[in-house]
């Protein structure tokens, strides 16, 4: 291919060139030459897109799972025969180190290792005996066609955090990748066609904002995915919602970095960036991939004296950095995408520079002279009122603050509007713990500079940072299933105003099923987020459960750990389990009816509080670990008759995070 070619799209089985009169150039940026031209695509490529998945969509959501694995493990073994060549090409269209352009797709292989397991993660659930004479079932069904929408940063790992499960599902995918990357993505489908994908099961359109338009408008697409900026996401968040699609979409960030004193003084900081892991990860996090990611430490606060420190130890590690075209193998950083990126970011180091920031380190400076470089920059003396301070920049820019304490740091990462990642560098367990506990972002580092989580964990941003369905192991065969459920009569005799009373009560059920086992749950409202137990508290009296029958299970290998048990509402006849912190020894065989009561704490002051309304009723609290050894005595010793304890009781529920340690 030519500089003057235009890259073709994947319309069913055939590579085609559009006919289109606009393009968009491709750049290499290390040199700044044109290598390609992307065309600008719109709705009619779309819905021949969206007509070549439908068509798929009968007989590949039909195969077999086991069969749809073997394209899977057959698409890795492709990935990893090719793995060197699609880091060579990505270095050249996105213009990262040869490192990194190899954990771009390494991590983009690991999600297609996770999708190979789909036969085990798709199964369904069977509860026997769901009532009298009726087994329940809930399956996973594909949802349908799926869209992906990826960035120019990360040309094999976005994209294959989206099409491989979506697909392993039974799914049909249109992608439409970054116009700036888009000979990776092409590579990459190419392969999975190799592999032996069915023809329409995966799609490629080029394009940009009409592509991205007429996707979240179609009417054939079930679920998209997105990861951009903040604007855009909520926009597509916005747009699927009026068009009754699934989403998850992933915006921007501004990611902090505070390091304790302890972490100066006890030597995690050293001379020299390669010499000391600590330093070398606020280097790496700061201007790896040129600080073109949403993982990015684009803040360093350092807390009280630890500052002056960093600052120093910093700018000598900055002077050791060599910037350069990354294919050659001794090069610390690359170029940013393209000019535009380019000029954006001088313009940032000049007007901080004027707002009497202190330049410590000028991008502006010591770089090649063709290509889109912007060397490494530090900038000191940012505070929460400057415009840096909320702002992603997207680029080798890392801006120090001075907070006093631990507290106040905390106070101003939560002021950021984003909620992406924060990391702490430190020895002190404590100030870890609270940190970890009060920095409200969803991935959360403590010595490890870009907590970024596995194919197995979810990338959980928060706020502004993230909209939607998360995309882990479980969220993400959820978001490309839909769920369904039945009812089997084994005798195949039943009356129909028996299923009827079952169907009708089924929304009861499937709450204080979420409420029982799903750690990770997030009640969300009108008003925001509500308090775990007075969700609960609602829910019961939503559908009557204010009394309940509590019975003994059968499995009574699980006897020695816990006792499980069954609720029942006293009119409709079903039960779901429940795991129970304690009965009162007269009731452990037959189980037990009553009252409920909700304590927030269950501790020895709010038990003798409420003496009155807990004897003899069952008291609903919190489950706190440490504490079960002396909650149910305590409910005993005060004449409770039963302790039902949830894990999702403590505390707000929030969405779900990650930690790295």
């Amino acid at each position: 291919m030519t500089p003057t070619d235009a890259i073709p799209i994947l319309i069913g089985e055939h590579w085609i060139t559009p006919e289109v009169e606009a393009h968009t150039p491709v750049y290499r940026p290390a040199t700044g030459e044109v290598i390609g031209r992307t065309p600008q695509c719109d709705r009619v490529e779309v819905d021949l897109a969206v007509e070549a998945a439908s068509r798929a969509f009968a007989s590949w959501s039909a195969t077999p799972a086991p069969e749809r694995a073997r394209v899977l493990f057959r698409y890795r073994e492709l990935l990893e025969e090719q793995f060197e060549h699609l880091a060579e090409i990505l270095c050249g269209e996105n213009g990262k180190t040869r490192e990194e352009a190899q954990g771009d797709v390494r991590r983009g292989i690991e999600v297609v290792e996770l999708a190979c397991g789909i036969g085990q993660m798709a199964k369904g659930e069977v509860l026997p005996e769901l009532a009298a004479g009726i087994d329940g079932a809930a399956t996973r069904e594909p949802v349908g066609i799926c869209a992906g929408i990826t960035p120019f940063n990360f040309p094999a790992m976005v994209p294959m955090w989206m099409y491989p499960l979506a697909i392993a599902c039974g799914n049909c995918f249109v992608l439409k990748p970054s116009e700036k990357v888009p000979f990776t993505a092409n590579h990459l489908a190419e392969l999975f066609i190799e592999a032996g994908l069915p023809p329409g099961v995966l799609n490629v359109v080029h394009g940009g904002r009409d592509v991205v338009e007429a996707l979240c408008r179609h009417p054939g697409i079930a679920a998209i995915s997105f990861v951009g900026s903040s604007p855009v996401a909520r926009r597509v968040y916005e747009l699927t919602g009026q068009t009754g699609k699934r989403c998850q979409a992933a915006g921007g960030a501004k990611n902090v970095l505070l390091v304790m004193p302890d972490a100066v003084e006890s030597g995690l900081f050293g001379e020299v960036a390669a010499a000391d892991p600590t330093l070398n990860a606020v280097m790496h996090s700061a201007f790896g991939c040129a600080g073109q990611r949403c993982m990015a430490g684009s803040l360093l606060m350092g807390i009280g004296d630890a500052s002056d420190g960093l600052r120093d130890q910093l700018a000598s590690a900055m002077d050791t950095m060599t910037v350069g075209d990354t294919l050659s193998d001794d090069v610390d950083m690359g170029p940013v995408i393209d000019g535009a990126a380019r000029q954006r970011l001088v313009g940032h180091i000049a007007g901080a520079a004027s707002a009497d920031l202190a330049v410590v380190r000028d991008g502006r400076e010591g770089v090649p002279d063709t290509g889109f470089y912007v060397g490494p920059t530090l900038l000191d003396g940012v505070t929460p009122g400057h415009g840096l301070f909320a702002e992603e920049l997207f680029g080798p820019v890392l801006g120090l603050m001075r907070p006093e304490t631990l507290e106040q740091a905390i106070d101003w990462i939560n002021r950021i509007p984003y909620g992406n990642a924060a990391t702490i560098f430190t020895r002190d367990g404590g100030a870890a713990r609270t940190f970890t506990r009060g920095a409200e972002c969803g991935m959360i580092g403590v010595n490890v500079g870009v907590p970024a989580p596995m194919a197995l964990f979810s990338f959980s941003g928060w706020d502004q940072s993230f909209f939607g369905d998360l995309h882990d192991s479980t969220r993400g065969r959820r978001r490309c299933c839909r769920g369904g459920s039945e009812e089997v009569a084994m005798e195949n005799k039943i009356e129909e105003a028996i299923v009827a009373e079952v169907e009708a009560r089924s929304e009861a059920w499937e709450n204080l099923l979420v409420l029982a086992d799903d750690i990770g749950m997030r009640v969300a409202g009108s008003e925001g987020e509500v308090r775990a137990r007075d969700f609960l508290l609602q829910t019961f009296q939503r559908y009557g459960l204010d009394r309940v029958h509590l019975e003994p299970f059968e499995y009574r290998a699980w006897r020695p750990q816990r006792e499980e048990l069954t609720v029942v509402a006293p009119e409709a006849g079903r039960s779901i389990p429940c795991r129970c912190g304690g009965l009162s020894p007269s009731t452990s065989e037959q189980g037990v009816e009553g009252e409920v009561v909700f304590l927030e704490r269950c501790d020895a002051e709010e038990l003798a509080q409420r003496a009155d309304e807990v004897r003899g009723r069952i008291v609903v609290a919190p489950y706190y670990p440490f504490a079960r050894q002396l909650k149910t005595p305590l409910a005993a010793r005060f004449g409770a008759v039963a302790l039902l304890e949830h894990r999702n009781y403590a505390g707000a529920l929030q969405p779900a995070r990650t930690c790295c340690f």
